[in-house]
């Protein structure tokens, strides 16, 4: 870790808060410098790679790393967590079950309750079937910027501004409130059906 005077930053410190024997890889702090949100694939985790969180002390010192756990963690792997200067809204990178292919950008909020909401898929064309990862947004949260390794780019992983963010946020929302209707619609179908088919066997 770095920080910076007026002009210039200082020499690199080691975070031995972060830092294990294990991977850590991508780090995000937030605006008042007293939480970290970092990713390691330690034992211990959920899955390959979870995000762990550290909270600086009144001595000054960062606690022990805290998995931040479901529903944020999954058993498969979540990288590039970057938390927003408002303190409350989340992005990261997962490539779970609800990935359209590879690692996908999703979108948390932290409620009032202090826990994570349901991370929301920001769906196409933020995210593809290739890896899209490391997402992060201006102070007012209009413009985005991350890397992805999709087609039509100059290397590997080329990096992305998206400038209707607000616009593909509202349309995400909207998409998972849809999917999660569908999905409840589907669950009480489901049941009506076994109930149904239950009486029909008792009446059989």
């Amino acid at each position: 870790m770095s920080e910076r005077d007026d002009i210039n930053y200082g020499s690199p410190r080691k975070l031995d808060a972060i830092n294990s024997d294990a991977w850590e890889t991508h780090v995000t702090t937030s605006i008042d410098g007293n939480t970290m949100y970092f990713v390691s694939d330690r034992d211990g985790g959920y899955g390959g790679r979870d995000i762990y969180r550290l909270v600086k002390l009144p001595n000054g010192e960062w606690s022990q790393a805290y998995n931040i756990g479901p529903p944020i963690n999954t058993p498969f792997d979540e990288d590039s967590p970057f938390l927003h200067p408002n303190g409350k809204t989340f992005y990261f990178s997962s490539n779970g079950e609800e990935s359209m292919g590879g690692f996908d950008i999703f979108h948390s909020e932290l409620n009032e309750e202090g826990k994570w909401t349901l991370p929301v898929n920001m769906g196409y064309p933020l995210n593809t079937v290739e890896d899209d990862l490391y997402f992060t947004t201006n102070a007012d949260g209009k413009n985005g910027y991350y890397a992805s390794s999709h087609e039509g780019g100059y290397g590997e992983k080329d990096i992305y501004k998206v400038s209707n963010l607000i616009d593909i946020l509202n349309n995400a929302l909207e998409m998972a409130s849809i999917s999660y209707k569908i999905k409840v619609i589907e669950d009480i179908s489901g049941k009506l059906d076994e109930i149904i088919i239950g009486i029909s066997h008792e009446q059989g």
